[in-house]
């Protein structure tokens, strides 16, 4: 290999590594229909994640996560009847006075699956942790993949791939 060749792969993953922190340090900004298509993936993952129960004609979910500098994330999430559904996500603990709470995002769904009234949210990376367990995983390396490429013809193998059992590969056990 050549020593040009190595110092454009180096400059090439530097030149990534360098789009990844600049959208880091300067996200681009959603739009409505962005946090509405990221609220209702919330609260889908909230209701089958969290605790829930029922009191009177509402039903609640609360799913709680610990923070890695302290502190909880709580988010719930309830529905009222089939009217509305609202969603919360506030953080205790962590720099947050003690006795207080910092609310990251408040919002009320129609049934109809619109904003109510204008959401109040806070950007953080809060949304990026919750985007790793939203998004498909080929989607979380986005900064690095743009696009899967579909091969011109099948590549040669030893064995029929229905013989192949592949997860044995990727499960213990």
């Amino acid at each position: 290999m050549s020593l040009f060749t190595e110092l454009r792969r180096i400059s090439q993953d530097w030149s990534a590594r360098i789009h990844r922190a600049k959208t880091i340090l300067f996200p681009p900004q959603w739009g409505e229909a962005k946090w509405l298509e990221f609220c209702k993936a919330l609260c889908l993952f909230i209701q089958e994640k969290g605790t829930s129960w029922q009191q009177e004609d509402k039903l609640y979910w609360d799913l709680r996560c610990q923070l890695t500098d302290g502190g909880e994330l709580i988010c719930q999430v309830e529905q009222d009847g089939h009217e509305k559904i609202s969603l919360a996500v506030a953080q205790t603990g962590g720099f947050v006075e003690s006795g207080q709470s910092y609310v990251w995002l408040l919002a009320e769904l129609s049934k109809e699956g619109k904003f109510l009234k204008d959401p109040y949210f806070v950007d953080g990376i809060w949304k990026e942790a919750f985007l790793v367990f939203l998004l498909p995983r080929h989607k979380q390396a986005a900064f690095f993949l743009c696009a899967f490429k579909e091969i011109a013809s099948p590549l040669p193998l030893d064995q029929s791939l229905d013989e192949v059992d592949h997860k044995e590969f990727l499960m213990d056990g």
